[in-house]
């Protein structure tokens, strides 16, 4: 296959955005659509070699997959075994106990099937998963699972030609209607990716563009499509759909591959060099990028700069250049390893990531690394402690203790439920928590939840309710004041974006450790206080404040919070000594 020097230019092209993208510059919000971009590429390469094969008589699976191995994995390896090593000395233990999770799914090429599965509340920071981006990988290999198949199976080119363009056709299709309605989960879908890479294999074996001025416009044309998708995402005003730019880039980076070529026009442009060393190196590049980010996060006190994180980009470079030279083109190259070393090497290694990825999860990310054992163990750090609450989960309240509790709200309400438990105890209160009620279930829920609401004379909201519940708030106090029952709304907390940096601090050092708090929860707290009146609002992070900043460790250096938002046994009872004092409480429990 000829050697298009244009493609490693657009590669670069790729790749540049992609790393500025995650190190948070905002003139590069749309990098993301590197990606994508490579998707293409790779499908269309792949694609071209396998036509060659299939030409001469000659497609092999071994082949193929042997092919794919050289060209993943060492350097894919290696990187997860760093980042193993990183995060046993600078992870906390949830964190860790992730990155187990990710380095099995990663090794089985199924990342992406786990980030959809386990994208929402309890998810770890995507700026702090070091392994996030291997998400792109499982979506290839998972195409290329399937690819040489059609190959073996079709022998028409025509006939596979359909076939790839029916994939593509329904896996847009399916983009389409799945992304408006989980599109969290449906950006790391391979099913919903699949056009991506079928569009390039659709590309290669067609006639290229005759080298002409026609063909540079339709060059210069596909390069400015991809700008202008980039840009376009970056700025998300006049069409917010993603997947807007991701067809613009795509169709983009097909008109580039048709019509480009690396003697003249804008492809002689990309095929300088420079740039094209930087896409001969850009999928160490991608390998590299992201560890690096996450773990200078991890150690920053403060949330670093974009410009700091940029600042690493010369060192990221620079490895994956001698990592491109040391290890990608000699694991590549069959005479210098050979196919049987290649083969058990990889075996070996896949076991052993496997293990220690296993490990690391049913280890629960190794809490002794960091902390002395409490008299409880560990069981007061993990969300195993939060979902306690489920067990005040009832139709109605049992007992003749004065207070009648109704807690209501998602796992931030069950955090309200181990304040009160830690805090108060249940000698005088009866507790019920509802996580499938809202603020205005008093008036809107069935007879059943209407009379669960009624016979509690204390109940606890977790925030205020959406923009449409707000009538609820008013309303819900009137109803509370008439029936001489208290209601309080609490506010929302954060420990900080990163909690990690612990983990540099000697264990004699960490007591009333201080982070400032998200700024997007402060503000979705003081969007609460707006709606709720002072004396039915009690703050959960105002009390404990120093400086502006909240404490993340108790005196004795135990976490309050084990991923920035959800309390720790030692959370819940650090909050409630101070809740006490709130005279709103008293009132209401005691």
């Amino acid at each position: 296959m000829e050697h298009r020097r244009e493609i490693d230019g657009l590669r670069a092209v790729a790749v540049i955005p992609v790393i500025f993208f995650h190190a948070g510059q905002s003139l590069f919000a749309g990098g993301f659509l590197g990606v994508d971009i490579f998707f293409v590429i790779s499908g269309y390469l792949i694609t071209s070699i396998l036509i060659e094969d299939s030409r001469r008589g000659d497609v092999s699976l071994r082949r193929f997959y042997e092919r794919r191995v050289r060209r993943i994995v060492p350097m894919l390896y290696l990187v997860m075994a760093l980042c193993a090593v990183g995060g046993w000395f600078l992870m906390l233990p949830d964190q860790l106990e992730n990155l187990g999770q990710s380095i099995v799914a990663t090794t089985l090429f199924s990342n992406n099937l786990l980030l959809a599965a386990t994208t929402g509340y309890w998810d770890v920071s995507i700026a702090l998963k070091p392994l996030v981006h291997s998400w792109s990988l499982g979506v290839e290999e998972q195409f290329y699972l399937l690819l040489p198949w059609l190959f073996l199976l079709v022998r028409s080119p025509a006939a596979r030609r359909a076939w790839l363009a029916g994939v593509a056709v329904a896996s847009l299709a399916l983009a389409l209607v799945l992304t408006r309605h989980i599109p969290l989960a449906a950006f790391y879908l391979s099913p919903l990716r699949f056009w991506e890479i079928a569009t390039g294999a659709l590309c290669a074996g067609r006639l290229r563009a005759q080298a002409s001025v026609r063909s540079d416009i339709l060059a210069a044309l596909g390069l400015a499509l991809i700008v202008v998708a980039m840009t376009g995402a970056a700025m998300a005003r006049l069409v917010p759909l993603p997947l807007v730019w991701i067809v613009l880039a795509v169709g983009g980076t097909v008109l580039f591959l048709h019509a480009g070529s690396d003697r003249r026009g804008p492809g002689r442009l990309l095929a300088w060099p420079p740039i094209v060393l930087l896409g001969l190196i850009s999928y160490s590049a991608y390998l590299w990028h992201q560890p690096v980010f996450a773990f200078a996060r991890m150690i920053s006190r403060e949330p670093p700069l974009p410009a700091t994180l940029s600042a690493l980009v010369p060192a990221i470079l620079a490895l994956s250049y001698a990592s491109w030279r040391w290890i990608e083109r000699p694991c590549r190259d069959a005479e210098r390893v050979g196919t049987r070393t290649l083969l058990w090497g990889v075996g070996a290694a896949s076991l052993l990531l496997v293990g220690l990825g296993l490990a690391l999860h049913f280890g629960r990310g190794f809490p002794a690394r960091l902390f002395p054992r409490a008299p409880d163990g560990f069981s007061g750090s993990y969300i195993d402690y939060n979902r306690q609450a489920f067990r005040y989960r009832a139709d109605r309240f049992v007992g003749d203790r004065p207070v009648r509790l109704l807690v209501v709200g998602n796992s931030f309400g069950r955090d309200i439920v181990n304040i009160v438990r830690e805090g108060w105890g249940e000698r005088r209160i009866a507790i019920v928590y509802r996580d499938d009620l809202d603020v205005c279930s008093f008036r809107d829920g069935d007879p059943a939840v209407r009379k669960l609401v009624s016979t509690a004379n204390v109940l606890f909201f977790n925030g205020a309710g959406g923009r449409g519940q707000q009538a609820c708030v008013s309303e819900g106090i009137a109803w509370a004041k008439r029936g001489g029952r208290q209601i309080l709304f609490f506010g929302t907390k954060s420990f900080g974006t990163n909690i990690n940096w612990l983990a540099t601090v000697p264990r004699a050092h960490r007591t009333l450790l201080l982070n400032r708090p998200d700024p997007a929860v402060m503000r979705h707290e003081g969007l609460i206080v707006q709606r709720v009146p002072a004396d039915h609002y009690v703050s959960l992070m105002r009390p404990i404040m120093i400086g502006g900043k909240v404490p993340f460790t108790d005196e004795q250096g135990r976490l309050l919070s084990g991923d920035t938002t959800h309390l720790t046994r030692a959370g819940a009872r650090y909050l409630a000594r101070y809740l006490r004092a709130d005279p709103k409480l008293r009132r209401a429990l005691g």
